[in-house]
């Protein structure tokens, strides 16, 4: 029996937990660049891309990688969600998809009262 193609529903999963979290969710697609799942605003205006991945091949993120390059975007990191663990490489922050409903956490915050922004986590 052949395994069902699970990035569809792994994106509608994140999509409903972007908006639980209040984010305004908007998709990036163009012929330059390619298509990037969900892109969001950072608390402090900056565009945060989340890429969704249900394979093997997570680390395989073209379109990402050439829209987090386009300099005047200034896009300071990105998340890809998806089965593996917790780690950072780079500018490419990979969550478990599990943790869709903390990405709040890792999102820069204007509370002076909160040390914790989307940058500084280091594993």
């Amino acid at each position: 029996m052949k395994t069902p193609n699970l990035g569809g529903l792994y994106e509608n999963v994140v999509a409903q937990e972007l908006v639980a979290l209040g984010a305004d969710t908007w998709y990036y697609q163009t012929r330059e660049v390619g298509e990037v799942d969900f892109v969001i605003e950072g608390a402090r205006g900056h565009v945060v891309p989340i890429e969704v991945k249900s394979g093997k091949k997570v680390r395989a993120h073209a379109a990402l990688d050439r829209l987090m390059s386009v300099g005047e975007y200034k896009i300071p990191e990105a998340v890809v969600l998806s089965h593996e663990n917790l780690c950072k490489e780079g500018k490419i922050l990979y969550v478990p998809i599990y943790m869709t409903f903390c990405l709040d956490e890792f999102m820069e915050k204007d509370d002076p009262n909160n040390d914790f922004s989307f940058a500084p986590i280091s594993l």
